[in-house]
C-alpha cells in the first residue's frame, strides 16, 4: 500500500506549519519504508522505524533534509537551526507519545474491540454528534496493535485491505501509545470519517456553538488532570489544522488565548513554537492595548527625572560612582506605599516607628 506524508496527520500538522512560515505550499510526497526508492523518484526514503513516534520523527526530519528537492529550495537554511529543531522535536514528540515517561510491554498481537467499548467516543457520537448532525448511531471495528507504519488511528473503509478467506469490514486501527488525550484525539477524527462526515466541520461547528460546554464537560469527566482536557483539544487542532480564530464560543469563555498558549503539556522541552504554529494563527486579529501604559507613564517619567537630577548632582560634585540602591528605593516609596512619605528620609528612619523592640 502506497503511504504519504499525510497519512501521518501529526507529521503532515509539523511540516504544514513550516511551510507557512517560509511562504511555500506544502507538498505531500510519497514516503518509501523499504529504502528501494528516492527523492528523485518523488519518495521520501523513511526505512525500518521502531515505532509510530519515531517514523513521525522520520518523516519530519526527511522532508526537512531533502527539502531543496522538493521545493528547489531549503525549509530550514541554518544547519544550527534545523538541528536545534530536530531535536526539541524529538523530545517533544517523545513526550506527546509516551506520556509521563510510562512505557507498557504493547500486545505483540492484534486485538479486537467495538468503539462501544472506547467509552468517550462512544458518548461524544451518541450524545452529541449525531444528534446534532440527525445521524444515526453507528459500531465500528476497533482493531488495536502497534505498528511502525500506521499513524496513531487510521480508518480503513471495506475492502480497503484485502487477506486471502478473510472476511472485509470497515475498520479504525489504533496504535498502542501512552496517552490517552492524543489517542482519543486521532480515533475520534477517524470515527467522525467512518460516519462520512468532515473532521474540520465537525470541531468547528461543536465549538462554534455552546454545545463545547458540554463536550468540555464530558473531556472533564474523563480524563483525571485538566491538562489532558487540553491536550485532547490542542491535538484536534493541531492534526485538523484548524484556524483558532473560527472558535467564536470559546473565545467568549477565554479558551482561545489558552489554547493559543498551551504547549507545555506535550513536552516541557517543545519549541516547535518559534515556528509561529498558533501564535501565527493569531497574530491578525490582535490588537494593542496601551490604556495601562498611558496612566503609568506620568509616574515613570517622574521616577526617571529625579534620578536624572541626582546623577547630575553627583556628577557636578565629582564624586559619581553611580546611584546607591537604597536612594533609588527612596525616591520610589511615594509611588508604592498609601500614605506620604518623605524621600529625603532613610528606609531605617521610615521604619523606626513601626518596629516593636
Amino acid at each position: 500500500m502506497e503511504n504519504k506524508v499525510s497519512d501521518f496527520k501529526l507529521a503532515e500538522s509539523i511540516l504544514r506549519s513550516i511551510c507557512r512560515e517560509k511562504g511555500c505550499n506544502f507538498i505531500d510526497t510519497n514516503i518509501d519504508f523499504d529504502n528501494e526508492e528516492s527523492i528523485e523518484n518523488g519518495f521520501l526514503s523513511i526505512g525500518k522505524t521502531k515505532n509510530v513516534a519515531h517514523t513521525i520523527y522520520k518523516i519530519v526530519s526527511e522532508y526537512i533534509n531533502n527539502s531543496i528537492y522538493i521545493f528547489g529550495s531549503p525549509l530550514v537554511d541554518e544547519a544550527q537551526e534545523k538541528e536545534r529543531f530536530l531535536i526539541n522535536f524529538s523530545a517533544s514528540l517523545r513526550g506527546l507519545i509516551y506520556k509521563e515517561n510510562e512505557y507498557d510491554d504493547y500486545l505483540e498481537e492484534l486485538t479486537l474491540q467495538n468503539l462501544y467499548q472506547k467509552t468517550l467516543i462512544w458518548i461524544l457520537m451518541k450524545d452529541i454528534v449525531c444528534p446534532v448532525f440527525h445521524l444515526p448511531l453507528m459500531d465500528v471495528r476497533i482493531v488495536t496493535g502497534s505498528n511502525s507504519y500506521i499513524d496513531i488511528a487510521r480508518y480503513y473503509e471495506e475492502g480497503e485491505i484485502i487477506k486471502e478467506n478473510d472476511i472485509n469490514y470497515p475498520f479504525v486501527f489504533v496504535n498502542e501509545i501512552n496517552n490517552r488525550p492524543v489517542q482519543n484525539a486521532f480515533l475520534f477524527v477517524e470515527v467522525l470519517k467512518f460516519y462520512g462526515l468532515s473532521p474540520i466541520e465537525v470541531i468547528q461547528e461543536l465549538f462554534s456553538s455552546d454545545i463545547y460546554r458540554k463536550v468540555e464537560g464530558l473531556l472533564t469527566l474523563t480524563f483525571d488532570d485538566k491538562s489532558n482536557v487540553e491536550m485532547f483539544i490542542s491535538t484536534l487542532i493541531k492534526i485538523l489544522d484548524i484556524d483558532l480564530r473560527s472558535f467564536r464560543v470559546a473565545s467568549k469563555l477565554n479558551k482561545l488565548n489558552k489554547f493559543a498558549q498551551f504547549r507545555n503539556n506535550w513536552d516541557a522541552s517543545s519549541q516547535w513554537w518559534y515556528l509561529g504554529m498558533i501564535e501565527g494563527m493569531l497574530e491578525p486579529v490582535r490588537g494593542a492595548e496601551w490604556s495601562t501604559y498611558e496612566s503609568l507613564q506620568p509616574y515613570v517619567e517622574q521616577f526617571w527625572d529625579k534620578v536624572e537630577k541626582i546623577r547630575e548632582k553627583k556628577e557636578k560634585s565629582g564624586n559619581f560612582d553611580g546611584i546607591p540602591f537604597n536612594e533609588l528605593l527612596r525616591l520610589k516609596s511615594t509611588q508604592t506605599v498609601g500614605y506620604k512619605t518623605d524621600p529625603n528620609i532613610t528606609l531605617q528612619g521610615l521604619l523606626s516607628s513601626d518596629r516593636v523592640w
